[in-house]
C-alpha cells in the first residue's frame, strides 16, 4: 500500500495526494465502509490523473 487517507468526510473538502509510482504495474483507488453501515459511503476522484514527468 503506498498511501491511505483514513477517514475523510464531504466537510473537510479535497485532498491533494502526490505520489511517486514508477515501476507500480497496477493501482487501485478503493473507497472502504466508514461508518460501519453501507449508506452514502462513496467518492468523487475529481479529475484524478497520473502524469509522467
Amino acid at each position: 500500500m503506498l498511501f491511505t487517507s483514513g477517514k475523510l468526510t464531504g466537510a473537510g473538502g479535497p485532498v491533494q495526494v502526490d505520489l511517486d509510482v514508477r515501476g507500480v504495474k497496477l493501482l487501485h483507488l478503493v473507497v472502504e465502509d466508514a461508518n460501519a453501515n453501507t449508506a452514502f459511503d462513496h467518492t468523487s476522484w475529481a479529475l484524478a490523473r497520473v502524469t509522467v514527468r
